[in-house]
């Protein structure tokens, strides 16, 4: 959260919050790290809400984000208001067409990383 406050103070625009869980994201849901759980939707999004009452720049959150309904009950319940969707992306490149057109079900992604390679994601 210093660290955070910090870059606010240089100029950051927003602050990510992520992990480094690659591909043990489905073992790890419901541990606590630091007091903070990872959530099933949203590994991150606790510890970025905490870190958005700390500065009065945008927070993001990532991990695990595979469902609408899922992200707009994020952002309607914490300062959350911005998302970053790789992972299902890969999964599937017109998700956000398709949830645009009102198709609302979650993403096909099962979370196990196979999209990532040391060269990069596919």
């Amino acid at each position: 959260r210093i660290v955070c406050k910090k870059l606010e103070e240089v100029g950051v625009d927003a602050i990510i919050v992520s992990g480094n869980i690659h591909g043990k994201a489905n073992e790890l849901v419901g541990e606590r790290f630091d007091g903070y759980t990872l959530q099933e939707e949203g590994y991150f999004h606790e510890y970025g809400q905490v870190i958005s009452q700390d500065i009065h720049i945008p927070v993001i959150t990532v991990g695990g984000l595979r469902d609408i309904d899922a992200i707009e009950n994020i952002a309607d319940n914490t300062n959350i208001q911005f998302f970053a969707v790789s992972r299902p992306l890969l999964a599937e490149p017109q998700l956000i067409k398709r949830w645009k057109e009102g198709n609302r079900a979650p993403v096909d992604c099962e979370r196990c990383s196979k999209c990532r390679t040391k060269r990069g994601n596919f």
